[in-house]
């Protein structure tokens, strides 16, 4: 007999097309499929945007003066840095750091990245899947939710 029971895996909220019907032995189960098989998609969706050094998005988040999105926003309400680098490099690349924590390899790439993107010279750094994807899940603020699906036979 089949021990195995469907579950709806979803973000935490009702949308359909956020949801993976996936069988399972148990919840935890259907949870780890179900998050990988969203990160999967994620990377497909998001890669462009992990790449994009623009300050208004993914790499907004770097530019803030105590951490990852904490404190006060070192870019304008147009979303411009201003003129000083000197004064926002150090910030930016800690926090940088303090994000990819702990792989400083990631972290020395996204920088490099940045910098030869806004130096304008059009960077060819190609960054891992796997920095793709820790990138997606630590930005990843959603509860993932597995609920048994129960099938009615009429």
């Amino acid at each position: 007999m089949d021990q195995k029971q469907i579950f709806a895996v979803h973000r935490g909220h009702r949308d359909i097309y956020s949801v993976k019907f996936i069988r399972a032995s148990s919840a935890e189960e259907a949870l780890e499929v179900g998050e990988r098989l969203f990160i999967q998609s994620d990377i497909e969706l998001f890669e462009e945007d992990v790449y994009d050094t623009a300050i208004n998005g993914f790499a907004e988040s770097f530019y803030y003066r105590d951490g990852y999105r904490e404190g006060e926003a070192l870019f304008d309400e147009n979303f411009r840095l201003p003129g000083d680098m000197e004064t926002i490099r150090p910030i930016f690349e800690r926090n940088v750091r303090e994000f990819f924590d702990p792989h400083q390899d990631w972290a020395d790439l996204y920088i490099q990245h940045t910098y030869i993107e806004m130096a304008g010279n059009g960077s060819a750094v190609k960054f891992p899947s796997e920095m793709i994807e820790f990138f997606i899940r630590k930005d990843d603020d959603s509860k993932y939710i597995a609920e048994p699906i129960k099938i009615i036979d009429i």
